[in-house]
C-alpha cells in the first residue's frame, strides 16, 4: 500500500515538474514521508537520477504514445435503469469511461481516475491524456478517464453523482482490469479538479449514493490541478451550475448548497466528524492563472493545514 501511494505521488509530480521539478519533488517527498514514513525514502533511493529525469521528460513532454498499453474504450459505468433515468440513449456517451493499462504484467496496480475539465459544460474523456499515458507502462498504473453529463442540461448535484457512479464502477471492476480497488486516486484540472475535490470531501455520503450506500466511495489520494476551490463565489456561476436553491438543497441533502458544493466553505464550516477524514491532497496551481486566481489555492491550503484538518502539500508553479 505504501509503495502504491508513493507512486501516486509521482503521478502528481509530473504536472508540477515544469520549471520546478526539484522544488516540487522536495514538497512531495515531505508529504509522503509524513503520511507513509520510511517506505517512501527507500523507494526514492531505488531510482537513479537518470531514471527520474527519464520519467519526468516522458511524462511532462511525451513525444509519442507508448506502444505497450491497452486502451479499452467506452465502457458504460451505470446500470441500464440509471441510464434510462438519465435520459436514455442520448446520455450513453456521457456515462462512459476509458481504461489505459500496461499490456502485460498488470495485477493489483493503483488506479487513477481522471475527470476531464471544461467548466462543467463541455469536455472529452479522450482529451489531454498524453501526460497520463506513460504512467501506465512506466509506473504500471491503471488509468481511468471518465465522462459526465454537462451543465446546464443537469446541475452540479447530478454531475457529482455521475462521478460517484464512475468511482463505484472502479471499486467493483478494477480487479478485473488489473487494478487494486483498495487504492484509488482522483485527479485532473480546472472543473475536473473541483469534482475530484468534492469526491474526496463526500466519501461514503449516503445522500450521493442512494440505493447503493454499501459501496465504498472513499479515495486514497486527491491531486487537484488549478482547481476552483471557491467555485460558488460568483452568483451567476452558482445559478447556472448548481441549479438548486439553498432551500431545495437542504431538503435534498440536509445542508446548504455551499455546504457540499464549495470546497472552501466545506473546510471552514463543516466539522470534520460530519464529512469524514479526507485523503492526502497534493495541490498544484499556477501563480499567474488568469481564470482561477491562485489566491483560491493558497486559501484552500492554508485552511486545510489549520489545526491538522488535512494532510496537504502545495506546489505553486510559474505561469
Amino acid at each position: 500500500m505504501a509503495a502504491a501511494a508513493a507512486k501516486a505521488g509521482l503521478a502528481a509530480l509530473q504536472v508540477a515538474a515544469i520549471g520546478t521539478m526539484a522544488a516540487a519533488q522536495l514538497v512531495l517527498t515531505r508529504l509522503l514521508v509524513r503520511v507513509l514514513g520510511s517506505p517512501w525514502r527507500s523507494l526514492l533511493a531505488q531510482s537513479s537520477f537518470s531514471t527520474k529525469v527519464s520519467f519526468f521528460t516522458e511524462t511532462v513532454f511525451p513525444i509519442s504514445v507508448p506502444w505497450n498499453i491497452d486502451h479499452i474504450k467506452n465502457v458504460l459505468y451505470v446500470s441500464h435503469d440509471e441510464l434510462r433515468n438519465a435520459g436514455g440513449e442520448t446520455s450513453t456517451q456521457l456515462l462512459q469511461l476509458d481504461i489505459f493499462r500496461k499490456s502485460t504484467g498488470y495485477r493489483g496496480r493503483p488506479v487513477m481516475i481522471r475527470i476531464h475539465g471544461g467548466g462543467w459544460r463541455l469536455g472529452d474523456k479522450s482529451g489531454f491524456i498524453t501526460a497520463f499515458w506513460h504512467l501506465a507502462p512506466r509506473e504500471n498504473w491503471i488509468i481511468v478517464n471518465i465522462y459526465h453529463r454537462f451543465s446546464p442540461a443537469v446541475g452540479l448535484f447530478e454531475i457529482l453523482c455521475d462521478c460517484k457512479k464512475a468511482l463505484r464502477w472502479v471499486r467493483r471492476n478494477a480487479q478485473i482490469h488489473g487494478g487494486d480497488p483498495s487504492f484509488v486516486a482522483v485527479s485532473c484540472s480546472s472543473s475536473g479538479a473541483h469534482l475530484a475535490t468534492l469526491l474526496a470531501f463526500t466519501q461514503n455520503d449516503p445522500v450521493l449514493q442512494r440505493g447503493w450506500e454499501d459501496v465504498d466511495t472513499s479515495v486514497q489520494l486527491c491531486i487537484p490541478l488549478y482547481a476552483p476551490f471557491d467555485a460558488l463565489g460568483s452568483g451567476q456561476l452558482r445559478k447556472r451550475l448548481v441549479q438548486m436553491s439553498d432551500k431545495e438543497s437542504v431538503r435534498k441533502t440536509g445542508r446548504s448548497v455551499a455546504g457540499w458544493a464549495d470546497p472552501l466553505t466545506v473546510l471552514r464550516a463543516v466539522p470534520l466528524e460530519a464529512r469524514g477524514a479526507p485523503p492526502p491532497f497534493f495541490v498544484v496551481h499556477g501563480a499567474a492563472d488568469t481564470l482561477v486566481p491562485v489566491e483560491q489555492a493558497r486559501s484552500f491550503v492554508e485552511e486545510a493545514g489549520r489545526g491538522g484538518k488535512m494532510v496537504v502539500a502545495y506546489a505553486e508553479v510559474p505561469g
